[in-house]
């Protein structure tokens, strides 16, 4: 049963508007919706953004534990077909800069494409060179594929690329050490995917002393 009266105009509700917020001075945080001070958020969003980016290289953890991970490979130069393929469900993609119509921008691009999806992005290097590897890990590849390995100096010097001291002698850019600081390294030297190919009847001589290298995940 339902029942009506009039109501007083200086009665108090009993549902009151909270009294308005005095937002000066504050910032909206994008990732975790809520107002705070400029710094509290700047360092709230920083470790958010930092937490998902050193994530963990799920097509890396499945190649070490002896699991097929799948993959696809472009060449076209195309940073947009790369992010077609990349929500298809495979556990990589790998940009081809050896074959493939791929430039250091347009890698890059590709690398933040497929990160879109829920692949990982890997680059095959046109050569087993430092500033070639280097460039290409700073735009962000998740795995390295070196061509081309004849000798267990070739395979060191891939290492010595791709690899954080104390295991290797790569330097740090403004990507990875400047934007996500304190603890890239270590994290970098362990999910990075490195991975070499023999090609060669010399290569195949001494594969195993090749693949005995610190550093090296693959073949």
């Amino acid at each position: 049963m339902m029942s009506a009266r009039w109501l007083d105009p200086n009665e108090k509700p009993l549902c009151q508007e909270p009294p308005p917020i005095d937002r000066r001075g504050l910032r909206f945080g994008l990732y975790s919706g809520e107002w705070a001070a400029p710094k509290q958020v700047v360092a709230r969003e920083i470790n958010d953004m930092r937490k998902a980016d050193m994530a963990i290289n799920k097509a890396k953890q499945r190649m070490l534990e002896g699991k097929p991970a799948f993959g696809a490979e472009v060449g076209l130069g195309s940073a947009l077909s790369a992010e077609m393929i990349s929500p298809m469900g495979f556990d990589f993609i790998l940009v081809d800069n050896q074959h493939g119509a791929w430039d250091d921008n347009s890698s890059m691009t590709a690398f933040r494409s497929i990160a879109l999806g829920v692949a990982t992005p890997m680059a095959r290097v046109r050569k087993n060179e430092f500033g070639a590897i280097g460039r290409l890990l700073d735009r962000g590849a998740m795995g390295i594929i070196v061509p081309m390995v004849n000798s267990v100096e070739e395979a060191e010097a891939a290492v010595e690329a791709v690899r954080y001291p104390p295991v290797g002698g790569r330097s740090g850019g403004a990507f990875g050490t400047g934007y996500l600081g304190d603890g890239y390294m270590q994290w970098a030297n362990d999910e990075i995917f490195l991975a070499i190919q023999l090609e060669t009847v010399r290569a195949a001589e001494i594969a195993e002393d090749i693949l005995s290298v610190e550093g090296i995940d693959g073949c």
